[in-house]
């Protein structure tokens, strides 16, 4: 059976999709056979149902490096909080406990070249802490006995003797102070207060740096605040941000060491434990704004 070309024509369509009948795809190729005209209209119809190749993979790539550098940005920002963690834990391990003080837990004597040695005999004590304050017939010490879990179970040390006023001053008064806020205890010399009263108070240096730390983040965040209503350049708010997560990591790191109190014995080292733990916690705050900056634009 022959079909005309242009009901050829109709079912070339068909015959190239595959859906056409088993008669139909004969009439099809029966035709062709024979007619030069529509056999090149089926090849040019097969080479428009071609799909070209996109060959150009710059989008792909730049999606991918995109992909690449926010994993990157992710692993580094969790790198940063655990080293955030571990200087906190490393902070709480080397952190002094103060011993309290029991008679024959401390010896005292005095050399020759007037020099007082203590003896730390409490089989607990790792560390002694010594300060001195100038007196009218001498120099008054104050001082404790302290441990720590890491020296308590992994290094063992012992605080041993101890010689008092090696800065070669006269020694007027020694008392012992329990670092609880009780009165301190005379353990040699003599009593600069027979009526009582010497109490060794804890720092509050730390109190000042909260509140300095309150401060920035209050002028900081109001600095941001009107750069984005006024729409200023984006780098200036950028800059002024970067600033703002400086005050707000040491924060964060005061609470995590010694959560709303800014009281302590120990001001050098808890100082020191919350700048080591705000210094990667600021870099993962930065990432992690670049993060939530990156995924907003991908949004």
């Amino acid at each position: 059976m022959k079909i005309s070309c242009e009901t050829a024509r109709d079912l070339i369509p068909l015959y190239i999709e595959g859906i056409a009948s088993s008669d139909s795809a004969a009439l099809v190729e029966a035709h062709i056979a024979t007619c030069e005209e529509c056999r090149k209209k089926l090849e040019e119809m097969r080479e428009g149902c071609a799909v070209p190749m996109d060959t150009d993979a710059v989008p792909l790539r730049k999606i991918q490096a995109g992909l690449r550098k926010r994993k990157i940005l992710t692993i580094v920002a969790s790198v940063m909080l655990s080293l955030t963690f571990a200087a906190i834990v490393i902070g709480y391990l080397s952190s002094p406990i103060y011993i309290p003080y029991s008679d024959g837990s401390i010896q005292v004597s005095e050399k020759a070249d007037g020099s007082v040695l203590v003896l730390v005999e409490n089989p607990s004590a790792t560390g002694v802490d010594i300060y001195s304050i100038a007196g009218e017939s001498g120099t008054v010490y104050h001082m404790t006995a302290w441990y720590s879990l890491w020296d308590k179970y992994v290094t063992h040390e012992l605080a041993g003797a101890i010689t008092v006023n090696a800065d070669g001053k006269e020694i007027s008064s020694l008392y012992y102070y329990n670092a609880d806020g009780s009165e301190d205890i005379l353990i040699y010399g003599t009593d600069q207060n027979p009526g009582g009263g010497v109490i060794t108070l804890p720092r509050l240096v730390l109190n000042y740096y909260v509140w300095l730390t309150i401060i920035l983040i209050i002028v900081c965040g109001i600095i941001l605040l009107i750069l984005l209503m006024l729409r200023k350049n984006k780098k200036a708010r950028g800059v002024v941000l970067n600033i703002l997560l400086v005050p707000i990591a040491y924060l964060i790191a005061h609470l995590c060491v010694k959560g709303f109190s800014g009281a302590t014995y120990s001001a050098t080292h808890d100082f020191l434990t919350i700048v080591l733990a705000a210094i990667p916690l600021y870099i993962a705050l930065l990432l992690g704004v670049r993060l939530l900056s990156k995924n907003k634009q991908h949004a």
